[in-house]
């Protein structure tokens, strides 16, 4: 009997130790946390980007770490969970998550990156919007005044260091008006604060070479930028991007216009090539 409690004993100890080695672990070490990358989420189906950052600052994921956004209003009401998908901001460096939420009333709610094992991270609280800044999926796209190849040179329309002088050719009024779907990019690669705008702007330029039908148009932030005291500063802010126009409270953004002049798509921060691809059918 000794003998048969002993293995007894022996056989749970082994138990315990199997069942704390097979405990599953988090990607993300402790004190890691989320940020929500995009300012300008709308009521109905939004877009919700999130960033993970670890305790020392270091940006986390990646395509190989799957998890769920669990997001929840932020009175306490029910929590869903939606599955993310990794997106490059710059290809092999930094990268988020995204999905498409429901938001059914502004306000403010949570967001919570749960991985595919270990504990969650703690909930961020986020903003929703209506109507939101910058015009939304549904809304008549701004005729925004902009300058094209013929009323200035190329180095005044923009700071890509390869640009592509297709995305200079048309007006928005005359985009809008082709009767064509457009695709227009808000970006200042020379500039950014996020760093992405380049990378954006070359996603585009790569994808439209698909599109021979849909006119694409790229809005640099800055205007003036030849003038002797020109500095990033918002005195320098391209007037399309004003309240009276497209209200854009960050950079980069891409927009998908359809051949009524109606936004079809709207991108905050970055759009990959597949959105561009879905957006455009």
């Amino acid at each position: 009997m000794a003998r048969l409690l002993g293995r007894l004993i022996g056989l749970m100890a082994c138990l315990i130790v199997v069942a704390a080695c097979s405990s599953e672990t988090s990607p993300f070490p402790d004190g890691s946390f989320a940020v929500v990358a995009n300012a300008d989420i709308g009521t109905g189906a939004s877009r919700i980007q999130v960033g993970v950052v670890g305790p020392d600052g270091d940006r986390l994921g990646g395509p190989d770490v799957p998890v769920s956004l669990r997001i929840a209003p932020g009175d306490g009401g029910e929590v869903v969970a939606y599955d993310a998908e990794w997106i490059w901001l710059i290809q092999d460096i930094v990268g988020l998550y995204k999905t498409e939420a429901v938001f059914d009333a502004p306000g403010v709610w949570t967001v919570s990156v749960a991985p595919g094992s270990g504990s969650a991270l703690p909930a961020t609280g986020f903003q929703v919007l209506d109507p939101t800044f910058a015009p939304d999926v549904g809304d008549a796209a701004p005729i925004a005044p902009i300058d094209t190849l013929a009323t200035k040179p190329l180095d005044h329309l923009t700071t890509d260091p390869n640009p592509d002088t297709d995305f200079y050719q048309l007006t928005l009024e005359e985009a809008f008006s082709s009767g064509r779907e457009s695709v227009v990019v808000f970006s200042t690669p020379a500039f950014c604060r996020t760093a992405t705008c380049g990378p954006t702007l070359d996603i585009v330029k790569d994808v439209k070479p698909e599109y021979p039908d849909v006119n694409f148009v790229h809005v640099e932030v800055y205007t003036d930028m030849q003038s002797p005291d020109f500095a990033p500063t918002p005195e320098f802010l391209a007037p399309a991007l004003g309240p009276e126009f497209w209200n854009l409270p960050t950079e980069p953004w891409v927009f998908v216009v359809d051949a009524n002049g109606v936004v079809t798509a709207r991108f905050e921060g970055t759009a990959t090539a597949e959105d561009l691809r879905t957006s455009l059918g």
